[in-house]
């Protein structure tokens, strides 16, 4: 079955250009070692007031990207706190959103976690870990919002404005040396066929949302094989599977992501 056509909204495409150009700018910006971005979080800050209570993913995205950018600097090395904080920001801000679009706007923070993998503080990594995955799966099993399994959004279009999803993850990647495909970089364990669709107009929340699910499982496992919690591992992935009633996570999402494992065992 082809999934359904779905188009930007035209009332809200006139963002893309000032998307477009705040790209370009920022990652001007950050090229002479800029780390203040104040002045994009006022644009984007008015911005997310005038769209409330449901802001474009992009808007929100570019928003959040900046502010931890400029965060760097109050945490220094501390990129397990950075992290976090992300997460304490991201939270707020997707509050009024449905389940499947709560479990897409984490997409940077597991880009994140993902860079976390080979740190030495592995249980903090752990706990903050198991704090995303208890809230994602509280509200992909929340009926009331639609949980992850249909009816809550899954089929709505995922950047309403028409901006490029590849585009936007190289604002979140920027400090990657020698970056080529940066939704390679940004989406680590997702293989080219997931990522071309997210790359792609049409991508949904659902898929998005799928892809986050099944990436924090396989960061899970990766934490749980080199630890010595080997013997709830079996229950802790019954646990999240079951959690995560989502179509696109038991579908093309988890499995083809298992399959690229292989070709992106580099990054573990």
């Amino acid at each position: 079955m082809q999934p359904p056509i779905r188009n930007p909204n035209p009332r809200l495409e006139f963002l893309k250009p000032l998307l477009n150009d705040s790209t370009k700018q920022f990652l001007a910006q950050h090229r002479t070692g800029r780390t203040d971005f104040s002045d994009f979080e006022s644009i984007f800050t008015r911005l997310l007031q005038d769209h409330r209570p449901d802001p474009p993913l992009e808007l929100l995205w570019f928003y959040s990207a900046v502010v931890f950018h400029s965060s760097k600097q109050d945490f220094g090395e501390d990129s397990v706190r950075l992290t976090r904080s992300l997460f304490q920001m991201l939270v707020p801000l997707s509050e009024s959103f449905s389940a499947a679009k709560r479990a897409a706007t984490l997409s940077p923070l597991v880009y994140n976690l993902s860079r976390l993998v080979k740190t030495r503080r592995r249980e903090e990594v752990s706990e903050l870990l198991d704090a995303i995955v208890s809230y994602v799966s509280v509200y992909c099993g929340d009926e009331e919002r639609g949980g992850c399994g249909g009816g809550g959004g899954e089929d709505d279009l995922l950047m309403v404005t028409g901006f490029s999803f590849a585009v936007l993850s190289r604002v979140w990647v920027v400090d990657e040396a020698g970056v080529g495909d940066c939704l390679e970089t940004f989406m680590p364990f997702v293989g080219e066929r997931l990522r071309g669709e997210v790359g792609s107009e049409s991508c949904s929340v659902g898929c998005l949302a799928g892809i986050v699910a099944s990436q924090l499982l396989l960061l899970s496992l990766c934490l749980r094989f080199d630890s010595e919690l080997r013997k709830d591992l079996r229950e802790s992935v019954v646990q999240m599977i079951n959690a995560f009633h989502s179509c696109y996570f038991f579908g093309e999402s988890l499995i083809l992501s298992l399959l690229s494992m292989e070709s992106s065992s580099s990054v573990m």
